[in-house]
């Protein structure tokens, strides 16, 4: 396993955007919070935010949030990647990228304004599973939108 994660290390740049979110997702799944490698795989993602599909990008974050571990840089990109994107983004893609915020205790006021007005526009789109998580999120984060709640 360590020698699968050199590799990772030494081939950051070479990784698609699915690959990275994969391995962050692989990485998670097993509990492994080896450092070295979420920092490669958040470093190598980084640059390549644009081009990450909402599900990849929910899916990295998500990840991030159940190893909790924050890479600041990868955590503003990614906040302001999907405030532009939202309405690409569906509901459990939403909610697990809120959610996944909230494990980190990363509160980026701009974010989560973006997330409240779009879901303002799209309520009926949401299931109660997505609408909950969000709500739980936003109390995890203590954030609360009068316009929204």
């Amino acid at each position: 396993f360590g020698h699968a994660c050199g590799e990772v290390r030494r081939l950051e740049a070479d990784f698609s955007p699915q690959d990275l979110s994969n391995i962050a997702y692989a990485l998670a799944l097993m509990g492994c919070r080896q450092t070295a490698v979420l920092r490669a795989v958040c470093s190598g993602a980084l640059p390549r935010l644009p081009a990450f599909t909402p599900q990849g990008c929910s899916n990295l974050l998500y990840s991030l949030g159940l190893l909790r571990y924050r890479h600041q840089k990868l955590l503003r990109a990614a906040c302001a990647r999907v405030a532009e994107g939202l309405p690409a983004f569906r509901e459990q893609e939403i909610s697990n990228t809120v959610y996944a915020l909230a494990l980190l205790r990363w509160r980026d006021g701009r974010f989560l304004q973006a997330v409240c007005a779009d879901l303002r526009c799209r309520l009926g789109e949401f299931k109660t599973k997505g609408l909950s998580s969000v709500f739980y999120a936003l109390a995890l984060l203590e954030f609360r939108d009068d316009k929204f709640l």
